[in-house]
Parts: C-alpha cells; sequence; structure tokens
C-alpha cells in the first residue's frame, strides 16, 4: 500500500513510489503543477521488473465521481447532486476503483538516461433516481477511461533534464486537481429519467530542470489542463424550457473551465547538510497562471490571470534524505 504517490504519478526512473524515483518536479505547490496528473487516493499496488529495461505494474485505487460545483443538473433530479463529489459531499460512494496497468523503460540512450512510460486506466460512476411515473429507484452507470505517456532524458548527465507528459481522457479529472468535473448528468428527451455522461479531460506539460552545482538547482515547467465541453437542454424544466445544463455550454458559469495554463520558475538550494542530522533547504517557486472559461458574459474579461509565489526554509529528516537526490543535495 502506497499513500503517497500512486501508480499514476510520472517516474524518473522504473516505477518505484518513492520521491527520489519520480518526475514530480522541483515546485513546492502540494498540488504539483498544472498538466501533471495526481491523486491522493489510498491504492494497492503489483509491480514486477522484467529486466533492467522493462517494468509493469498494475493498481487499484479509490476513485471519485466529482462534479464540484461546476454541472448544472436537471431541474427535476437536482438532488442527486448528493450523490456525487459536489465538494459538500468529499465520501460519495463510487461505482469501482480505478483500475490502472503501466508500463515504463529506461536505458541509456548516447550515455544518458531516458525514461519513457505509458499508463492507462479504467474508471467508472453511478447514481439512482426515481423516473417519472415510477416509484421505484433506477441506478445509472457510467465508464471512462484514458491514458498518457511521458518521459525524460538527461541532456547532460547529472546536469540537465528534460521532461515531457501528455494526458487525455473521458472522465479523468479526479486526476487534475479538482480543475473540472468528472461527469454529467444529461435527461432523456421526454425529460422523465437520465444518464449520466463523461466529460472529456486533458492535460500536459513539459520542463527543463538544470543542477547548476552540488547546492544549486533551476528549474522551469510549462503545463496546461484541457476540459471539453458536454451540454444540452433541460427537458426537465418545465418553468424555462430550453435552459442549457451541463457543462460550458451557453449561459454557463465563468467557473467551467475550457483550458487552464502555467509556467513556472523553481530556485533550490541546499546550504546544509549532514549525514546523521538531515538538512536544512531553501526554496523558491514563482507560477503564473491563465483560466479560459467556456462562456464569457458581455462585457466581462475574457480570461483570469494569478501570480503565485512559495518560499521557505525546509528541515529534511535523515530518514528521508533519499528522497532529495534529485535536488542539489551533496553526496
Amino acid at each position: 500500500m502506497n499513500c503517497i504517490f500512486r501508480i499514476f504519478s510520472i517516474s524518473q526512473d522504473g516505477k518505484s513510489p518513492f520521491p527520489s524515483d519520480l518526475a514530480v518536479t522541483y515546485n513546492e505547490d502540494q498540488n504539483l503543477g498544472v498538466g501533471v496528473p495526481y491523486t491522493r487516493a489510498a491504492e494497492l499496488r503489483a509491480a514486477y521488473h522484467v529486466n533492467e529495461h522493462w517494468a509493469i505494474g498494475v493498481g487499484i485505487e479509490n476513485s471519485n465521481q466529482f462534479i464540484g460545483n461546476y454541472v448544472a443538473l436537471p431541474a427535476q433530479f437536482s438532488a442527486i447532486g448528493s450523490q456525487f463529489d459536489n465538494n459538500a459531499n468529499a465520501g460519495a460512494a463510487n461505482l469501482m476503483p480505478d483500475i490502472i496497468a503501466k508500463t515504463t523503460y529506461d536505458t541509456a540512450l548516447f550515455g544518458r538516461h531516458f525514461h519513457a512510460e505509458l499508463t492507462g486506466f479504467l474508471t467508472g460512476a453511478h447514481a439512482s433516481v426515481i423516473p417519472g411515473g415510477s416509484t421505484l429507484f433506477k441506478s445509472h452507470n457510467a465508464f471512462g477511461g484514458g491514458g498518457q505517456i511521458a518521459t525524460n532524458y538527461e541532456l547532460i548527465p547529472n546536469k540537465l533534464v528534460v521532461l515531457a507528459n501528455a494526458f487525455w481522457s473521458d472522465g479523468g479529472a479526479h486526476y487534475l486537481v479538482g480543475t473540472g468535473p468528472e461527469l454529467v448528468v444529461r435527461p432523456n428527451v421526454a425529460g422523465t429519467n437520465v444518464s449520466l455522461s463523461m466529460v472529456r479531460a486533458g492535460a500536459g506539460s513539459a520542463g527543463l530542470e538544470w543542477r547548476a552545482s552540488q547546492k544549486e538547482a533551476f528549474a522551469v515547467y510549462y503545463g496546461f489542463d484541457y476540459y471539453g465541453r458536454n451540454f444540452f437542454p433541460d427537458t426537465t424544466n418545465t418553468t424555462n424550457p430550453g435552459t442549457i445544463i451541463g457543462y460550458g455550454g451557453p449561459g454557463s458559469p465563468n467557473t467551467n473551465n475550457r483550458a487552464i495554463q502555467q509556467i513556472t520558475f523553481d530556485w533550490l538550494l541546499t546550504f546544509w547538510k549532514s549525514e546523521r542530522h538531515g538538512a536544512l533547504q531553501y526554496y523558491t517557486q514563482y507560477s503564473y497562471l491563465t483560466r479560459v472559461p467556456w462562456f464569457v458574459a458581455p462585457d466581462n474579461p475574457r480570461n483570469a490571470h494569478l501570480s503565485m509565489v512559495y518560499a521557505g526554509v525546509r528541515y529534511v529528516l535523515p530518514s528521508t534524505s533519499g528522497t532529495l537526490l534529485r535536488v542539489p543535495y551533496p553526496n
């Protein structure tokens, strides 16, 4: 059982769950960064190293049928929202755990370390309603899935690393730190029943990490999240027929994100280290973000901008010193 980094986390070397073997950026932001799929769900995994180059693994982990406050629900079935994680019900029951499979390949390419990986997942969601004209609940299921490719390569051994990843899914929003919904609830033509429909979600990132010296490192990253629109008329709304509901439709709130972009610069300095007593590090992260919604009301800004700065000093326990092998940390 690994409760820190999941099998979906991007690896730097092999399939190890330890932070020193993962390409999870130098960022101090606990959500890593836009474009980097990430979750803190509980997981059970198994891995097998076929040889010194190839490794395969499979994991099952808690899913999250997340809609947040993004989704407009059918008027006559609005109570269905409590069956999802709507920001007020994080413990909503899921249909099934996510099933994740991952293959990694590591080799020396022109004398420099090269890593590539392919990850796929299957997810599901469910909810129940009483259809119009009935007195019994009817359960509705929906299934989605997606995958990710990722790679990193040492341009200069132990000095300069380039890394990138690309993620695409139907219903994979819960891997993108809550910036969009996993699904929407679609009414039938008669307005007497509903079905669940997954929302497309994609992400990607690329970056450079430069270990300038034994004590200093710098990094720059670019990442983006993208959500597809999934909207339709509310056939259950007799007061305002034709009202558009779902996600990203005409008249939708400006919280219905189309795209989020982030560029980040990091500087890390290890100014003291002891094999017995641990280490002290100073870190600085600056990020600039933009967010574009699917619908913008007249005379409103077309997008939003944000700058974030993290700075601080941290003490690293000796027992976890191995996790800092990727960052400036003299041996």
